[in-house]
C-alpha cells in the first residue's frame, strides 16, 4: 500500500484510495454521523429543540431518540447541575463535568427497573424511568414525551420522584 503525503489516504491492494482511521477516531465519527441523523429526524418530525444546545443525543432501550440540552434552571443540564450536582458527587463521586457522560451511559447501557408515564399539572406529559447501571448506579431520569431529558437524579432504587 502506498501513501499520498500527509492526507491519511492510502492506496489499497487494487489501487483504490482508502482512508486510514485510528480506532479511537472511528467511534467519534460513527457517533457524529448518528447524532446528525438523529437531529435530522427531530427536524423532520417538527420536534422542538435547540440544535446548538444539545449536549448529547442518543437512542434509548426502546429505540426512542432522547437528548440532553444545556437547558435552564427548570430543565436540562443546567437544572441537573444546579439541583443535583451534590447528589451525583455524594452518590457516585462524580464531578459536575462527568454528569452528562454518566447520564448517557446509564440510558444506553443501564437496565430500566421501573417506568411511569404521567401528565403534570401544567399539562406536560412526562416519562420517569428508574435505571440500574453497573449494579451500583441508580438514577431516576425524567423525559418529556418528545424525548427531551428534563432531569436526572441519583437515588436508591426504592426512592420515588
Amino acid at each position: 500500500m502506498g501513501r499520498y503525503g500527509n492526507t491519511n489516504i492510502s492506496l489499497g491492494t487494487n489501487g483504490n484510495p482508502q482512508v486510514s482511521l485510528e480506532q479511537g477516531n472511528l467511534k467519534s465519527i460513527v457517533n457524529q454521523i448518528s447524532s446528525e441523523d438523529l437531529i435530522k429526524d427531530l427536524e423532520k418530525n417538527n420536534i422542538k429543540f435547540n440544535k446548538n444546545d444539545i449536549i448529547f443525543i442518543i437512542k434509548d432501550e426502546n429505540n426512542k431518540t432522547v437528548w440532553l440540552e444545556k437547558g435552564n434552571e427548570m430543565v436540562g443540564l443546567k437544572h441537573i447541575e444546579m439541583h443535583h450536582e451534590n447528589d451525583f458527587k455524594n452518590a457516585f463521586g462524580k464531578s459536575k463535568s462527568e454528569i452528562p457522560q454518566l447520564i448517557k451511559e446509564v440510558i444506553t447501557e443501564g437496565i430500566v427497573t421501573k417506568e411511569i408515564k404521567e401528565t403534570m399539572p401544567n399539562g406536560i406529559k412526562r416519562i420517569s424511568k428508574w435505571y440500574k447501571y453497573n449494579n451500583k448506579y441508580h438514577i431516576i431520569t425524567a423525559f418529556g414525551d418528545n424525548g427531551f431529558i428534563i432531569t436526572a437524579i441519583p437515588t436508591s432504587k426504592e426512592k420515588e420522584v
